[in-house]
Parts: structure tokens; C-alpha cells; sequence
């Protein structure tokens, strides 16, 4: 691993949780970190985070991320199994034998999902 990496810090980052629409957390997340680095941080109407270094060079530089992940809109609870409804676009095969947390009001829910081969480990049918 590189000395210059900071593990934790990226780990903090890919697992805070920020579905579409609902990036709150980790937009604060990355405001955090990249407070000490910049001259100034300022979220848009958007929601964009925008840190901006002073400097006197004839050029700019931009570094862009993508902040939501994979997330879903419970619509009904029927004996104990949730009806979801997407939040953006996604690949049905990445979701498979994946961590979930439901996000409540009164706090998150750790859960599970149903196990099944991996995409890429299926055989296909005739």
C-alpha cells in the first residue's frame, strides 16, 4: 500500500451511505476532508460540493467525484419482505448477496438480500 494513501479516509468515504437524492451525509463527509485543503468550500443549489484553491496560474484545474450510490424507495412492507422502487438507474446483477441499511426516521437498519450466484458465475440457459 502507499505511505501517502489514507486508508481510513477512503474507506469513511465509500461507506458513508448517500443514495440519489439523499447525499447529505456524505457531501458532509467530503466537506470534512477537504476542509483544511482549500481556501474555500460552498455547496451549489444542486447540491454540488465546490472547494476552490487560490492561486495566480493561467489555468484551472478540476477535480470531480460522483457522491450517490445504488438506492432504492421502500413503497410497501409485506410480512417482513420490502417493496422497492429504484432511485435512478442500476444493474439488477449487481445487487445480489449485497449489504443494505434502511434508512428511517428514527435512525438505520442494518439488513440483508437474497444470495444468489454471482452474474458472472451463472451458466447460461439454452
Amino acid at each position: 500500500m502507499r505511505d501517502d494513501l489514507d486508508y481510513e479516509l477512503l474507506v469513511s468515504l465509500t461507506e458513508e451511505r448517500g443514495v440519489p437524492g439523499y447525499e447529505d451525509r456524505v457531501r458532509e463527509r467530503v466537506r470534512e476532508a477537504i476542509a483544511p485543503h482549500v481556501d474555500r468550500v460552498r455547496s451549489d443549489a444542486m447540491g454540488n460540493l465546490v472547494g476552490t484553491v487560490d492561486g495566480d496560474a493561467d489555468y484551472d484545474v478540476l477535480v470531480a467525484a460522483h457522491m450517490d450510490e445504488i438506492g432504492f424507495m421502500v413503497r410497501h412492507v409485506d410480512d417482513g419482505f420490502l417493496g422497492l422502487e429504484a432511485l435512478g438507474g442500476w444493474d439488477p446483477r449487481v445487487l445480489r448477496a449485497q449489504q443494505v441499511t434502511v434508512h428511517a426516521d428514527d435512525g438505520d437498519i442494518p439488513g440483508g438480500h437474497r444470495v444468489d450466484a454471482a452474474a458472472h458465475a451463472r451458466r447460461r440457459r439454452p
